[in-house]
C-alpha cells in the first residue's frame, strides 16, 4: 500500500486478492487428498490435514515476514543490509504516495490482531450451518466454485474500475448480486435447503 498510487494499487489489490482465491482452491484440494490419509501412521486425517497445511502456512508467512518490507524506507534489514533502494529512490517514492495521498503520512492504520478480534471470528454463527450441513469433504470442495467465482468477479470489478476511474460507486456495486440471496434466506420455509445457505455464505 505504501509503495504505490492510488492509481496503480487497484490491480496490485486485485492480484493479491485473486492469489488468495487461487490458494483457497488449491487448499481445497490438498485437504481433500490429505483427509483421505485417515489411518496412515495411525493418525486421523485431520491431524495429518493440520499437519501438512500448518507447515505450508509456516513456511510462507516466514519467507514473507522476512521478504516484505513495511515502507519504502524501511527496506534495509540485517539479512539485507544493501536494502532495495538508495536514499534518492527512496525519497522519490516516499514523496510521490505522499503527494498522491496525505493521510498516509500519518501510518494510523496499522493495528494488530488481538485476543479480541479472534474471538469475534469464533463467534461467527454466520458459517455455523454450513459446517454442520455437510460432510468433512463436501465442505472442503464446496469452497472452491465461491473461489473461482471471486477470481472472475474481482478481475471484471478491477477492469471496470479502471475504465471508469471510480472506485466507490464500481466497488458498491459488486454487492448487488447477493440481494436475491438475502431475499430468499428472509422468506425461507421452516426447514430450508441446505444449499441455500451455502450460496449465500459464499
Amino acid at each position: 500500500m505504501y509503495f504505490y498510487t492510488k492509481n496503480e494499487l487497484p490491480v496490485r489489490l486485485a492480484l493479491f486478492w485473486i492469489s488468495s482465491n487461487a490458494c483457497s482452491i488449491l487448499a481445497s484440494f490438498i485437504a481433500f487428498g490429505v483427509l483421505h490419509m485417515r489411518g496412515v501412521a495411525g493418525k486421523a486425517g485431520w491431524r495429518w490435514l493440520f499437519l501438512v497445511e500448518g507447515l505450508i502456512t509456516l513456511i510462507v508467512g516466514l519467507i514473507t515476514f522476512f521478504k516484505m518490507p513495511p515502507s519504502p524506507t524501511q527496506t534495509k534489514t540485517w539479512f539485507r543490509p544493501k536494502g532495495w533502494f538508495t536514499e534518492r529512490e527512496e525519497i522519490i517514492a516516499v514523496n510521490r504516495i505522499l503527494r498522491d495521498d496525505p493521510s498516509k503520512g500519518d501510518m494510523h492504520n496499522r493495528e494488530g490482531l488481538t485476543v479480541k478480534r479472534l474471538w469475534t471470528a469464533v463467534l461467527d454463527y454466520d458459517l455455523w450451518p454450513l459446517y454442520m450441513a455437510f460432510n468433512t469433504f463436501q465442505t472442503n470442495l464446496l469452497t472452491i466454485p465461491s473461489s473461482v467465482a471471486g477470481i472472475i468477479t474481482m478481475f471484471i470489478i478491477t477492469l471496470v474500475s479502471e475504465l471508469l476511474n471510480d472506485r466507490t460507486w464500481v466497488a458498491s456495486s459488486e454487492n448487488i448480486w447477493a440481494l436475491p440471496f438475502l431475499v430468499a434466506i428472509y422468506t425461507q420455509s421452516d426447514n430450508p435447503n441446505q444449499w441455500l445457505f451455502f450460496w449465500n455464505e459464499n
